[in-house]
C-alpha cells in the first residue's frame, strides 16, 4: 500500500486526470439506463404461482387491462352517455385494444317459456331517443348479469373494461389518455386504475426521487462535512469522491444492461453516504496528524498508512455484506448487489488514492484545525464516554442481555408485506380509482379457483351432481367475510334457471341445465373478451370460480397473514367440497405477491447468515483471533436485534426493500468495531489500566466512528423523502441499526472488553 499511496503523490496530478477521465466514461454509461417499473421486476426467480398464472392467463389479460369508472355528477342524461360511447371509441383507437361496458353487455328476457338475448343497451350504442333512454334506465334498474360488473348504484356509476396489447410508451398512451378523458368532466367524476397507470406512475415517482434524493444526500453530505472539518478541502474533495463512486454503479448498471427498479434507485444515495465513511477516516487522521511546516508530503503518505488498514477492512465487509445479496431468489436484489458493491469499491479505492493525491496539492492545514480534531469538545466528550462506560460495564452487559432477550421474544411477530399498493401515496388518482372500484364492484382483490374433471371427460360439468359440488363450495365461500363476490358458471346457471322458473337453484334435469349452458355461451359470446370466457371452457371440462376479495374491517387490501389465512381456508373448504376425483388450482396475480412474501422471509435469512458468516472469517483472518472476529460481531449483533425489535413496534412490515437492510447493517455497521478493536490493540500494547486504555481508545477512536455514522445516517434519512413507503422504511431502518451498531461500538463494545481484560481473557 505504500507504493501506492507513493506513486499517488508523486504523479497526483495523473492520478486525479485518469480518475476523472475514467469517470466521464461511466457517465455516458450510465447514461444508457433504463427505468423499470413493473412490480414483476421484483419477482423472484421460480415462483409456482407466476407459473400458474401464464398457464391460466397465457395473454396476461390481468396485467394488460385497466379500468374506467364513471361517477354521473348531476343525474343520468343522454348526452352523457353519448359523450361516454364517443370516448370509448377514442380510447379504443388510442390503446388498439378493445373494451367490454354496458353497450357491448347482453341481458335475458323472459318471453313465454323461453329466454330472449336482449343487448342491455338498444341498438348497443348510446340512447338517442327518449323511448331507447328510459328502456336503458329500466334494464338498469333490474338486470343481474351486468350489475356489479358494468353498473353500480342504480346505474349511477358505470364500469369500463379496456384490454391493450403490451404498451411500451406509457407516457405518450396515459397523457392521450387523460386528454380524451377530459370530455367527461361535465358529466361524470372519472376514476381510472390499471398497470398500465400503475407503471406509468412508478416511473415518474422513480425519477423524481432519484434526482430529489440525490440532492438532498449531497447537501446533507456537505453540511456534514463543513460542521465537521471547517475546511473547503474537507468539503469539496470527499464529495467529488462519493460521486465518482456513485458514477461507477450507475456505469456498471448501464453496462450490464441493469434497469432502475423501485429497489436500484436507492443505489446513489446509498453510495454517496457509505462513501463518505472512508473519506472521514482519512482526512481525521490527515488533520490529526497534519505537519503544519509543509516540508514534503511523506507525513500524508504516513497519515494514510494509519488509516488505510480501516479504510480497506471497511470496505471489504461492506462490499460483502451487500453480495451476501447475490444468494437470494430475487434478481433485483442481486443487481443491487452487484451495483452498489462496485461504488463501494470505488470510493474506498479513491479515498486511498485520489484524496491523497488531491490533498497533496494543498498547502498544510492550520494549527486550529489539527487542535480540532485532537483536542476539540467531540474528541473531549468520546473520551469522557469511555471512561463513563469502563466503570459501569455489568449496567451495559446486562442491557445487552435484555437486548437479545428482547430479540427472540419479538423475531417470531415481525410481519410481511405483500400489498405493495399500500407503498403507493394514498392520495395518488390511480390509487383513488382503485379504492373507488372496490367500494363500488365487490372487491379489489382477485383470486381464481379452477377444478378440473377426472381424466378430461367431457360435458362433466353439465352433470348435475358434480355442478352441484362447486355450487356448494361457492355458497360456503361466499360465508366468510372478507369474500365479497363470486362469479362463476354454477351461479350464472342459477340465475338463469330463476328467470325462467322462479327457483334459484342448479336444475336437476340434465335437459334444463343444457338449455340454460346454451343460454350462458350467448352471454358469452356478448362481449368480445367473453365476460364469462373464463368461468368454464368449451367441453366443460373446467370450471373456474373468479372470487373476488376485500378486508371489510378496514377497507383495504387483505394483509399478508390476513391473504394466507384466506387462501389456506379456501384450499381446505376445495379439498372438502370436491373429494377425491376432481382437482383444482388456486392462482392469480396477488398470490404472486404472497409467494414473494415467502420468498422475501427465505432471502432474508439465507442473506443475513451468509453476511454473518463472511465478516466473522474475515475478522478473524483479520486480527488472526477468532475471539476478535466475535467481538467485531457484537455492537452489529445489538443493532440487527434492536432493528427488528423496532420493526415489530412500530410495525413496519418485512418486505422486498426492508429485507436488504441486514445485509446493508452487517456490511457498513461492522466497520465501527473494527476500527475500534484496532485501536483497543494498539493502546493495549502501550500499556496502562483498562480505563486508560479504553479512554485513549475513545479520544482517538471515538470522533471518527461517531463522525462516519452521523454522516451515513443523516444521508441515509434523505430516505424519508421516499414517494414510496417501502424506500421509506429502508432508510429509517438502516439508519436505527447503524445508529445502534454505534452505540453498541462505543458502549457495549467497551462493556465486554473491560470485562474479558479483567476476566484475563484478554492480557493487558
Amino acid at each position: 500500500m505504500r507504493k501506492v499511496l507513493e506513486f499517488s503523490l508523486r504523479h497526483s496530478l495523473l492520478v486525479i486526470t485518469v480518475s476523472v477521465l475514467l469517470t466521464l466514461i461511466m457517465v455516458f454509461a450510465a447514461s444508457k439506463i433504463q427505468m423499470n417499473s413493473e412490480v414483476s421486476a421484483l419477482m423472484p426467480d421460480t415462483n409456482p404461482a407466476s407459473d400458474l398464472l401464464k398457464k391460466y392467463d397465457p395473454e396476461e389479460k390481468e396485467k394488460n387491462a385497466f379500468y374506467m369508472a364513471l361517477e354521473f355528477k348531476d343525474g343520468i342524461s343522454m348526452e352523457a352517455l353519448q359523450t361516454y360511447e364517443k370516448v370509448i371509441g377514442e380510447i379504443v383507437d388510442l390503446v388498439g385494444g378493445y373494451s367490454d361496458n354496458i353497450f357491448t353487455a347482453t341481458t335475458f328476457l323472459k318471453e313465454g317459456g323461453r329466454l330472449a338475448p336482449k343487448p342491455l343497451v338498444p341498438k348497443q350504442r348510446a340512447p338517442e331517443t327518449e323511448e331507447e333512454f328510459q328502456l336503458f334506465l329500466s334494464h338498469l334498474d333490474d338486470d343481474i348479469f351486468s350489475k356489479k360488473i358494468f353498473f353500480s348504484g342504480g346505474g349511477k356509476i358505470l364500469n369500463t373494461f379496456f384490454y391493450h396489447p403490451l404498451i411500451v410508451d406509457t407516457k405518450t398512451v396515459t397523457t392521450e389518455y387523460y386528454i380524451i378523458t377530459k370530455q367527461l368532466d361535465p358529466y361524470f367524476t372519472t376514476y381510472t386504475t390499471g398497470n398500465l397507470f400503475f407503471m406509468e406512475n412508478t416511473s415518474k415517482y422513480l425519477s423524481k426521487d432519484l434526482v430529489i434524493l440525490l440532492t438532498f444526500s449531497i447537501i446533507v453530505i456537505l453540511a456534514f462535512f463543513f460542521l465537521g472539518f471547517r475546511s473547503k478541502r474537507a468539503i469539496f474533495l470527499p464529495m467529488a469522491i462519493v460521486i465518482m463512486g456513485t458514477i461507477w454503479s450507475l456505469g456498471i448498471m448501464g453496462i450490464l444492461g441493469y434497469e432502475l427498479t423501485v429497489i436500484s434507485v436507492v443505489i446513489p444515495t446509498l453510495v454517496l453516504t457509505i462513501g463518505t465513511s472512508y473519506t472521514i477516516h482519512i482526512l481525521n487522521q490527515y488533520y490529526h496528524d497534519a505537519e503544519l511546516e509543509h516540508r514534503d508530503n511523506q507525513w500524508i503518505i504516513e497519515a494514510s498508512l494509519h488509516v488505510n488498514k480501516t479504510v480497506l477492512m471497511a470496505s471489504l465487509t461492506t462490499i460483502v455484506g451487500f453480495l451476501s445479496l447475490l444468494f437470494t431468489s430475487i434478481g433485483a436484489s442481486r443487481e443491487f448487489a452487484i451495483s452498489t458493491s462496485v461504488g463501494i469499491a470505488i470510493s474506498a479505492f479513491l479515498s486511498l488514492t485520489f484524496l491523497p493525491a488531491a490533498l497533496s496539492r494543498f498547502k498544510s492545514p492550520e494549527h486550529h484545525q489539527k487542535n480540532r480534531v485532537q483536542n476539540g469538545r467531540f474528541t473531549r466528550a468520546m473520551s469522557m464516554v469511555s471512561l463513563f462506560v469502563s466503570r459501569f460495564r455489568i449496567v451495559f452487559i446486562a442491557i445487552f442481555v435484555i437486548i437479545i432477550l428482547l430479540f427472540f421474544y419479538t423475531y417470531p411477530r415481525v410481519t410481511h408485506q405483500s400489498d405493495y399498493v399500500s407503498y403507493y401515496p394514498q392520495e395518488d388518482p390511480i390509487v383513488v380509482g382503485l379504492k373507488f372500484m372496490m367500494e363500488n364492484f365487490e372487491g379489489g382483490q382477485r383470486l381464481n379457483l379452477t377444478i378440473q374433471a377426472p381424466e378430461d371427460q367431457p360435458n362433466y360439468f353439465l352433470d348435475y351432481e358434480n355442478l352441484k359440488k362447486v355450487s356448494n363450495l361457492e355458497e360456503t365461500l361466499k360465508g366468510y367475510d372478507n369474500i365479497m363476490n363470486i362469479s362463476s358458471f354454477p351461479s350464472v346457471i342459477k340465475d338463469l334457471n330463476r328467470m325462467m322458473s322462479d327457483s334459484y337453484a342448479i336444475p336437476e334435469k340434465r335437459g334444463l341445465i343444457l338449455l340454460l349452458s346454451k343460454y350462458f355461451k350467448v352471454l358469452n359470446q356478448a362481449t368480445e373478451t367473453g365476460i364469462s370466457s373464463n368461468m368454464v371452457n368449451n367441453d366443460f371440462t373446467r370450471i373456474n370460480l373468479t372470487i373476488m376479495i376485500f378486508n371489510h374491517e378496514n377497507q383495504r387490501f387483505l394483509s399478508e397473514s390476513g391473504l394466507r389465512s384466506l387462501v389456506n381456508s379456501i384450499n381446505r373448504e376445495a379439498v372438502e367440497a370436491l373429494g377425491s376425483d376432481m382437482t383444482f388450482d388456486l392462482w392469480g396475480s396477488d398470490l404472486e405477491y404472497l409467494q414473494l412474501a415467502e420468498t422475501v422471509s427465505t432471502d432474508q435469512m439465507k442473506s443475513t447468515v451468509i453476511s454473518i458468516i463472511m465478516v466473522l472469517l474475515i475478522a478473524a483472518f483479520f486480527f488472526r483471533s477468532l475471539l476478535y472476529g466475535v467481538l467485531t460481531l457484537i455492537p452489529l449483533l445489538s443493532g440487527i436485534m434492536l432493528n427488528f425489535t423496532f420493526m415489530v413496534f412500530t410495525g413496519i412490515p418485512l418486505d422486498v426493500t426492508t429485507m436488504m437492510v441486514t445485509s446493508v447493517a452487517i456490511g457498513v455497521g461492522v466497520d465501527d468495531a473494527i476500527h475500534y478493536l484496532l485501536q483497543f490493540r494498539k493502546q493495549l500494547r502501550l500499556g496502562g489500566t483498562i480505563d486508560e486504555v479504553l479512554v485513549r481508545c475513545g479520544k482517538i477512536s471515538g470522533r471518527p466512528i461517531a463522525l462516519t455514522t452521523i454522516s451515513i445516517v443523516g444521508g441515509l434519512m434523505v430516505l424519508a423523502l421516499a414517494s414510496f413507503k417501502g424506500i421509506l422504511y429502508f432508510g429509517v431502518l438502516v439508519s436505527f441499526t447503524l445508529t445502534c451498531a454505534m452505540i453498541g461500538t462505543l458502549i457495549i463494545l467497551p462493556s465486554i472488553l473491560s470485562l474479558l481484560v479483567s476476566l484475563k481473557v484478554i492480557k493487558n
